[in-house]
């Protein structure tokens, strides 16, 4: 039996310096957002607001990109969500913090599928390329059963979905799809919370209770659905 090492050939050695530049990327985000002071700055609603309106009709696309950038690093698109009904109102808020938040994804997406995906597939143990395979299968119901649970981890779901054989298009119709429900939620709340509307604050935390109730229901019913069909959707 030959136990020496793997040969470390140009193309071992590029992915594994690809990954690592994933690694350090996504690892520099999350300490900017919590460990600097552009995180503070970020969940200071009433600053964000400011610069945004003084940035005049450009605020919404400035509004977007910066979601983007931050919900890459790992901001909860909720938190975008409130933020955009903070500054904009409910419909508008739902407007760019939407376009953020699937930029954001879009892009890690891609980045993880760029930096990772080389490097990750071929380590994958047998078991767990059967679950790669289901989520290549049945992209589309898997990544909404995901997106319709509020609390699931946004970054760590796309990145995952990047770095394995999950197909883009159904990737980014379930994110569209599931993204939809809590944003409209989180940035009526923004909103009330700016008018000082009770109601409306109200209003949307109601939503939002039964909102999660339906939606766990979905992804239940999605899941059993995308793991017993095994055809492609």
């Amino acid at each position: 039996m030959n136990d020496s090492p793997p040969e470390i050939t140009p193309g071992r050695a590029l992915s594994g310096l690809k990954f690592f530049l994933l690694v350090l990327l996504v690892g520099a985000g999350w300490l900017v957002l919590r460990g600097t002071p552009v995180g503070d700055a970020v969940r200071d609603y009433e600053w964000v607001r400011g610069r945004i309106l003084e940035s005049g009709a450009w605020g919404g696309w400035l509004f977007a990109a910066g979601g983007a950038v931050l919900t890459m690093a790992g901001l909860p698109r909720m938190a975008l969500a409130f933020a955009g009904g903070v500054v904009f109102g409910a419909v508008w808020g739902t407007v760019w913090s939407l376009l953020g938040a699937l930029l954001g994804a879009g892009a890690l997406f891609h980045l993880a599928r760029f930096l990772g995906r080389d490097f990750v597939l071929p380590r994958l143990p047998a078991r767990i390329r059967r679950y790669d395979t289901l989520l290549r299968e049945n992209t589309f119901l898997v990544i909404l059963s995901i997106r319709f649970f509020p609390l699931g981890h946004n970054t760590l779901t796309n990145l995952l979905a990047g770095v394995s054989t999950a197909r883009a298009l159904p990737f980014f119709a379930a994110t569209l799809a599931g993204y939809l429900p809590t944003t409209v939620v989180f940035a009526l709340m923004g909103a009330g919370l700016q008018k000082a509307s009770l109601l409306q604050t109200a209003a949307g935390a109601g939503l939002f209770l039964v909102s999660v109730g339906i939606m766990a229901f979905a992804a239940r019913r999605i899941r059993a659905q995308a793991g017993g069909g095994g055809r492609r959707l």
